[in-house]
């Protein structure tokens, strides 16, 4: 029988409030206040990120008009599938 989910609402990661839902299977951790951007999606049993993170940007808050490249550090954001 499994787990119920938890949910953890303590995370803070380079000064951006975030939390973390967890199953199983599966870990999503995302950042509301980066936009709601989901960060990690792991595979639980394997340790496995799912989603690309970029090395070279850390997570931080965004502002508006700031260039998509300088601020994205990967994950899933609102844009999925697409940015065209």
């Amino acid at each position: 029988m499994s787990a119920p989910p938890l949910v953890d609402t303590t995370l803070v990661h380079e000064g951006v409030s975030g939390l973390a839902l967890q199953g199983d299977r599966l870990r999503l951790t995302l950042f509301p206040e980066a936009g709601a951007k989901i960060v990690d999606l792991v595979h639980r049993p394997t340790g496995v990120n799912l989603l690309w993170q970029n090395p070279r940007v850390p997570l931080r808050r965004t502002y508006p008009g700031a260039a998509f490249d300088d601020v994205w550090c990967g994950g899933w954001d609102e844009l999925f599938p697409t940015d065209t």
